[in-house]
């Protein structure tokens, strides 16, 4: 599971406490390593998709009807985080894989099967 917080605020300590949370879920790299960087636009880009998924959810509630005008920005921005989200997680989780392929994937946790032997033949 990714890390979240499930409340909607988006305020500057809501994104540094969704940020401490990516963090502990990597073991808390140093500062100076790029896996330190992964996991911070890891968690920037999670925090500003769902601030623009709030938005859009808002503007479909609003009793007046959408413009249409703030309807393609908004679908635009929320398509954009979206994307930024998914390929800054399949960067941090490839990094993850190749320079800690002891770890586990700290998200999914899926523990690793045996695998079968061969078959041997005796002829």
């Amino acid at each position: 599971m990714i890390p979240s917080i499930d409340n909607n605020d988006f305020s500057e300590q809501t994104r540094q406490d969704l940020f401490a949370l990516w963090l502990a879920r990597y073991g808390d790299p140093d500062k100076s390593t790029l896996l330190y960087r992964f996991v911070e636009w890891a968690a920037r880009s999670q925090w500003m998709h769902r601030r623009y998924q709030r938005e859009y959810d808002l503007l479909l509630l609003t009793p007046e009807g959408v413009n249409h005008r703030l309807y393609k920005s908004i679908r635009r921005w929320l398509a954009n985080a979206e994307r930024s989200f998914k390929s800054d997680y399949r960067i941090l989780n490839h990094h993850w894989k190749t320079r800690h392929p002891e770890a586990q994937d700290p998200i999914r946790k899926i523990p690793a099967r045996d695998k079968p032997q061969s078959a041997k033949w005796n002829h």
